[in-house]
């Protein structure tokens, strides 16, 4: 592949393993496993972390979507934790100076509308949690066993 040397790591996805996921309508994830980092520099804040695993996200989505070659991806991000969205839509503010440059780029991007929309997503609602977390809400099992999900979502 081009450009060894920039750092990037190229991580062959094995589609024999590969597990499919399909979320409420045409919103399709191809993943061999999810992706959780720990932060390199000691954070306090809860806002911190999120902001950096959104633009990490966004980084990747965008990475794999030009070394696969396809048009632009229409993207929609979702967060469960209404500060972070507080800053991005209501143009609210923080002291954190690391993180300017952070919400200042997102911010741009959604002006630019290479974001479509972010969204806030309920805590009691979200069914990624039943992933991530080791006490979870009961929204993907329920959309399991139903084919239904309500989600409460502000954006």
């Amino acid at each position: 592949m081009d450009h060894l040397d920039r750092g990037l790591n190229y991580i062959a996805l094995d589609l024999k393993t590969a597990k499919l996921f399909i979320f409420i309508g045409f919103k399709v994830i191809i993943a061999n496993k999810k992706s959780s980092t720990k932060s390199k520099r000691i954070t306090r804040s809860v806002l911190a972390l999120e902001i950096y695993g959104m633009v990490r996200g966004i980084n990747i989505l965008y990475i794999i979507a030009i070394i696969i070659d396809i048009p632009p991806i229409l993207t929609i991000v979702y967060t469960d934790l209404y500060l972070l969205y507080k800053c991005l839509i209501k143009l609210g503010t923080t002291k954190e100076k690391r993180l300017i440059i952070n919400i200042i780029a997102l911010r741009q991007l959604y002006k630019n509308r290479e974001l479509i929309e972010i969204r806030w997503i309920n805590s009691n609602n979200n069914p990624v949690d039943a992933i991530i977390k080791s006490n979870c809400n009961k929204a993907l099992k329920t959309f399991i066993n139903t084919n239904k999900l309500c989600i409460r979502v502000e954006g």
